[in-house]
């Protein structure tokens, strides 16, 4: 709610609007971003603003008794939410995280084994969807990174301008997940 409602140079400052002891923006700007875009697809697409990303009416979306939701979706209000959430969750990762583990077997020559335990790590899983967290974002941009690091150092009859190019994207994804 917070970063759909202010403007980014207001997200992280404490103000009588915007109470960070409630609900603090804690995380860094490029998660921020993700989080003001899941808040453009609930109110544009779901049509839930003020319910979902409302400043003060989202406040305890899960507790609701005009459940609006469940006469629209067919869902009770806080399933629904998880629903999104969740959704919101894969479609993140079919975005960044599958790719650039994909990219990073693929360029690594690791086995289809790799890639499938890669997928399925048991701590993301429980934490991305259970928990409604994007770690997913950050270990694939990082995922991705190191593929374009280690196609560096094992294609060593690559010319200079493709190694400089896999060193760029490989410098930029690594940044992207320490801000992300």
């Amino acid at each position: 709610e917070i970063t759909y409602n202010f403007p980014a140079v207001e997200w992280y400052e404490n103000t009588k609007e915007n109470n960070l002891t409630y609900w603090g923006l804690d995380y860094p700007p490029f998660t921020a971003y993700h989080s003001y875009f899941n808040g453009f697809l609930a109110d544009k697409v779901f049509g839930m603003k003020n319910r979902w990303v409302g400043l003060v009416e989202s406040h305890g979306v899960g507790s609701r008794e005009d459940n609006i939701e469940e006469k629209i979706f067919g869902l009770s209000s806080d399933s629904f939410h998880k629903f999104f959430m969740r959704g919101t969750v894969l479609l993140i990762d079919l975005i960044i995280y599958i790719p650039y583990t994909w990219i990073f077997c693929k360029k690594t020559g690791a086995s289809l084994a790799t890639l499938v335990c890669l997928l399925n790590l048991p701590t993301l899983l429980f934490m991305d969807y259970g928990h409604f967290q994007y770690n997913g974002v950050s270990l694939g941009l990082f995922i991705g990174s190191l593929a374009f690091f280690f196609s560096d150092l094992s294609n060593k009859n690559q010319n200079q301008e493709l190694s400089n190019y896999n060193s760029v994207v490989g410098s930029f994804l690594f940044m992207s997940s320490i801000l992300y």
